[in-house]
């Protein structure tokens, strides 16, 4: 049966694609062999789904932030979800659809991640502040919300793109995988999402 779900515009700017620095060349094919099966659930570290609003174009935040804090979690051995609305607040992109990818560049520039509990996700609405209250809650500008890196002391390298079920098999191995969905009518196999990109979710 077809999906129902309601298409969302997913944004990608030059600006994205600059800040994400994507490779490709990361995967060699005398790899390790890879299980028969693998379930990153069974891990314990990925997020139960949760509702992200009808109405709410958040998927790419939702799927980007599972993915960033399950991977982190499988190296840090500290699993901590994170808050997808401070992502959302301090992007300026309040169910503003964007690439996953974008996750992980902002915490590289930032280095700053807010745990769930202390900004929880809210959809649409966002507690304000600052001078006339109107901006968004932002836990690395206002400073007064933990950051959970301080205790899961890793590093952020490259986005990598697996455009093959080969690699992504190899991919999964170190945790969820993000996956964007084209509009109907792209017929290209392993086509990179861009602009035309009508759903992301998590692997």
């Amino acid at each position: 049966d077809e999906l129902d779900f309601e298409e969302e515009e997913i944004e990608e700017t030059e600006e994205d694609l600059e800040e994400a620095d994507v490779v490709d060349d990361w995967w060699r094919s005398d790899q390790e062999s890879i299980p028969d099966f693998l379930n990153n659930h069974d891990r314990g570290v990925v997020h139960r789904a949760i509702n992200q609003g009808y109405t709410c174009n958040s998927c790419g935040q939702v799927s980007g932030v599972h993915a960033l804090e399950a991977r982190i979690a499988l190296v840090s051995e500290n699993y901590v979800p994170y808050s997808i609305q401070n992502f959302m607040n301090c992007d300026g992109r309040i169910c503003s659809g964007v690439q996953p990818y974008k996750i992980a560049s902002m915490v590289k520039k930032s280095g700053w991640v807010v745990p769930k509990h202390e900004l929880p996700y809210t959809k649409h609405a966002c507690k304000k502040w600052g001078e006339g209250m109107s901006a968004c809650h932002c836990g690395q500008e206002m400073g007064n919300f933990t950051n959970v890196l301080d205790d899961q002391f890793v590093f952020i390298g490259p986005t990598v793109r697996a455009e093959t079920e080969e690699k992504l098999k190899h991919a999964l191995q170190s945790g969820p995988a993000t996956a964007c969905f084209k509009r109907k009518g792209a017929k290209q196999l392993g086509a990179k999402c861009r602009s035309g990109c009508a759903h992301a979710t998590l692997l």
